[in-house]
């Protein structure tokens, strides 16, 4: 094994002389003696030593404190100090440059020696320990993006199955007939169920489970979930009750969605592990601690405040010896009954995860035989907020009026099953529909003939359905009119893929598997420009031609000057071929990692035209710019090539909006 090679810095000649014959005495190769700071970085890049012996005090602008801060910053080279100084206002200063050891002059060969191969030692378990994170997070992103693949496909055959039966149901059919297809429903909703589980679990391990906060009514998300299970529990004799507490608002800011999904979970389990007696669902308003959880604390009411909610049951119970793994993944709650109990494994374990996204803690008390109960809390912001009553919205019923006029109806897919249940729903309703298998074929079909309406898949084969409507909205589609009301039909279900699309330019969007209802009642939005009270979507674009570029926001900061408008985007057309031009340098050279000083230009360029992006409007470009700039940073050649065509891409398609924009102005 060659000589470890050790850089050493000193602006005093016959000291770093005498450290050189040191160090070559004790086995090490010192290839390089500088004095001063810049000197000591150009050849610590050129080098590209194993370790740097930097003295503190050094001639000119920059001394040894700031010369290691980028050695070791981004080098990522070690560096152990020599000094004379042993104030403490000095070291404490050099520790902010995570050295890897201090040796204060005069010192002995022995020390140096120990303090050198202790640095060496450190840093190797340094490297091994980051190395190991970023392949953890390699590996998880790799799973992440293999579950939502999975949930893609998995989707599109459910939509199939679930769409089928349920025109199958609308049919005179035998009561034989009946039970079959409803059974084929229900285990496809089953199945569907557990997909979201995995999904759920698959983005939690991926850190993108996120919660959405808007204001809701407490007793109503109770309400509703309650009403959900209330058939199987009936079925079972079971009696079903909720109760909110004093003090317990109408109204919070929160994620209702999640306690829906966390209250169902729980509730669901009640009913399942229960055969007869009762089953109870209570929210009080937190004060303090509780006998259930002595360290329970809330918040200012102004900033917070700290719901408890239990489920209790008088069902099985579950063992003390499994109390404790409960909530842990992959655990069924079997209760040590017949196996007709059987899950994912995973609601519990989701159930926890939610509530410790809301800031909360979850536990259970159960005694076999007697039942169990389930608690956790959770952390709301209070809200004032009028949330509309829903109660007779009509929300659960065919949506779609009598009255409206018939739609001419234009659909791509590339799933032939996809395609046809499509086709059937609209044409159930009266209204006409052509077909398409790709985006391609979609924009041929809308440049020949008059469509009211486009439904579209997002991933098909030579083009999808992000990319066709951008080219509509763009004006760039030939004979297409830029503002036809298009709808995303797709099996995409993580979370901010509706408000991704929204973004690029579609009306709406319907989630797979299709549900009739759901189904006509976008599509009676999109005509009627009505929202049902509890859309968790934003307000659709009517019409709007430019999903890459806020020219509202940009008009209302410029104070509606539209000759202003006008000037910073023809700057910004200028420059940004020339910033771009600029980013692509970090790719020229060969090896797996980008050239320090190439991509330090290329930087410097992504985070202006990140801000210069924000600036204009483009809040779509200013984050992929961000993403860029993040590739930059961790100096891999193969992601920055990535996330430099993606820039590339993206640049394209706002100059595109940004061109026609400025013709409208």
């Amino acid at each position: 094994m060659p000589p470890l090679n050790i850089l050493v810095v000193d602006d005093e000649q016959i000291v770093a002389l005498d450290i050189r014959r040191t160090l070559e005495r004790l086995g090490y190769s010192v290839p390089a003696i500088v004095a001063d700071g810049p000197t000591a970085i150009r050849k610590a890049t050129e080098l590209r030593p194993g370790l740097v012996l930097m003295d503190i005090r050094l001639k000119g602008e920059m001394d040894g404190i700031q010369a290691a801060g980028i050695i070791s910053g981004k080098l990522k080279i070690p560096v152990i100090y020599l000094t004379a100084y042993s104030d403490q206002a000095t070291l404490e200063r050099a520790k902010t440059s995570n050295p890897f050891g201090f040796l204060i002059k005069p010192f002995e060969e022995r020390e140096l020696h120990s303090t050198i191969e202790i640095a060496l030692l450190k840093h190797s378990a340094e490297r091994r320990l980051e190395d190991a994170r970023r392949k953890a997070e390699q590996d998880n992103l790799a799973k992440s993006g293999y579950f939502a693949d999975m949930s893609h496909e998995i989707r599109n055959s459910l939509n199939g199955i679930m769409g089928m039966a349920d025109l199958a149901l609308d049919t005179p059919l035998s009561e034989e007939q009946r039970e079959y297809l409803t059974t084929i429903v229900d285990s496809a909703e089953n199945l569907l169920a557990i997909l979201n589980d995995v999904l759920d679990i698959s983005r939690i391990e991926a850190r993108r489970l996120s919660l959405t906060e808007k204001p809701f009514d407490i007793a109503r998300t109770v309400a509703k979930v309650v009403r959900s299970v209330k058939p199987d529990a009936e079925k079972k004799g079971l009696r079903l009750s909720y109760h909110l507490g004093p003090g317990v608002p109408a109204t919070v800011q929160g994620d209702s969605g999640r306690l829906h999904q966390i209250l169902a979970n729980l509730l669901g389990n009640a009913v399942k592990f229960t055969e007869n007696g009762t089953i109870v669902v209570e929210i009080n308003l937190v004060k303090g601690g509780t006998p259930e959880m002595p360290d329970a604390h809330s918040l200012p009411a102004e900033e917070s405040l700290q719901l408890l909610f239990s489920v209790r049951d008088t069902g099985l119970g579950i063992p003390e010896n499994r109390l404790s793994t409960i909530f842990e993944r992959y655990r069924q709650v079997d209760r040590e009954t017949e196996q007709e109990h059987v899950g994912s494994g995973l609601g519990l374990a989701i159930c926890k995860e939610l509530v410790d996204l809301m800031d909360g803690k979850m536990w259970v008390r159960s005694r076999l035989n007697h039942g169990s109960t389930f608690y956790f809390t959770a952390h709301f912001t209070p809200c004032e907020r009028h949330v509309p009553d829903i109660r007779h919205s009509g929300v659960g019923q065919a949506v779609l009026p009598q009255a409206m006029r018939r739609l001419s109806v234009l659909t791509a897919d590339d799933n032939l099953v996809s395609r046809n249940l499509v086709r059937m729903l609209l044409e159930k309703q009266g209204h006409s529909c052509t077909t398409a298998s790709n985006g391609l074929e979609m924009l041929a079909l809308l440049a020949q003939d008059r469509y009211d309406l486009v439904l579209t898949n997002i991933q098909m084969p030579r083009m999808g359905g992000l990319e066709a409507v951008r080219r509509i909205r763009s004006g760039t589609a030939d004979g297409v009119p830029q503002d036809i009301p298009i709808i995303a039909v797709t099996a995409h279900a993580l979370k901010g893929d509706r408000e991704r699309f929204i973004e690029a330019g579609m009306t709406d969007y319907i989630a797979k598997p299709l549900h009739a209802e759901r189904f006509y009642e976008v599509i009676n939005r999109v005509f009627t420009n009505e929202r049902t009270a509890d859309e968790d979507a934003p307000q659709p674009h009517q019409g709007d031609v430019l999903p890459l570029l806020d020219t509202a926001d940009v008009l209302r900061r410029m104070q509606g000057d539209t000759l202003l408008v006008r000037a910073i985007w023809q700057s910004f057309l200028a420059d940004s071929h020339e910033q771009m031009a600029d980013i692509r340098e970090a790719l020229r050279g060969q090896g797996t990692r980008l050239d320090i000083t190439r991509a330090e230009v290329s930087l410097g360029a992504t985070m202006a035209l990140a801000t210069a992006s924000r600036n204009i409007g483009a809040s779509e470009l200013a984050a992929t710019a961000d993403l860029c700039a993040d590739a930059l940073r961790h100096g891999e050649r193969e992601r920055a090539a990535t996330a430099i065509r993606r820039l590339e891409e993206t640049l394209s398609h706002t100059l595109s909006i940004m061109d026609t924009s400025m013709k409208s102005l």
